[in-house]
């Protein structure tokens, strides 16, 4: 009896030393795995602040870049108040963000008042450089797989859209520093290089190399 109480007492001794163990170690992968939460937390928050500081940037940019490329544009202020092609891109940057987050009924509904409001019609989808100009607008449409490069120009009655033969990739890609004239067609998966102007009702249907101006309605490259 005296042999089965030490060995009871030891047992019990080192039963309660392996529950210690374990749970400081259980503590500790907590504690570590709060700590790893709060850091997911702080980027999280810091990657937030830094898109909307971006948001804001991009904004400016935009406005401040049609008071440098239209004459008639006074002040940066008037291109903010009075402008259809920003508010058309101020909401688009809007859609697209909803787009990006899978929330796309909003997004769509948030590109549909832009195009009552604009007359400038942009699917959420769309991917839109910086400092674009979108000039008088009316009548522009955007399709969803579209791309724009930065600091370019589109005016009025333009569509970058689809042939109606393609499935997923529909739309054109615009490279840098391109010129779209009023009444162009660009349509298709094709590309536009950097640099070109594309005439005004120009239909472009094949892609287009750097550096070139494109014109009339078979497109003749110049």
């Amino acid at each position: 009896m005296y042999k089965k109480g030490i060995l009871a007492d030891y047992l019990k001794r080192k039963g309660s030393e392996v529950v210690n163990m374990l749970t400081a170690e259980y503590d500790y992968e907590t504690d570590i795995e709060v700590q790893r939460g709060e850091a997911y937390d702080e980027g999280r928050e810091e990657g937030k602040l830094e898109e909307k500081k971006n948001l804001i940037k991009n904004l400016y940019e935009d406005a401040k870049n049609i008071k440098e490329k239209d004459p008639a544009c006074r002040n940066i202020l008037e291109a903010i108040i009075l402008y259809p092609g920003f508010h058309a891109i101020f909401f688009h940057r809007i859609a697209h963000f909803l787009y990006n987050k899978r929330l796309y009924f909003l997004a769509r509904l948030t590109s549909q008042i832009a195009r009552h409001i604009t007359g400038i019609e942009i699917h959420p989808g769309a991917k839109i450089g910086r400092r674009l100009l979108i000039d008088h607008g009316m009548g522009v449409v955007i399709g969803e797989t579209v791309t724009i490069g930065n600091d370019c120009t589109i005016y009025h009655n333009t569509t970058l859209g689809g042939t109606g033969k393609d499935k997923y990739k529909r739309h054109p890609d615009i490279g840098n520093n391109v010129m779209v004239g009023s009444g162009a067609k660009i349509l298709g998966p094709i590309k536009i290089g950097n640099n070109v102007k594309i005439g005004a009702n120009s239909v472009v249907l094949k892609n287009v190399p750097d550096n070139v101006t494109v014109v009339r309605r078979s497109a003749v490259l110049l």
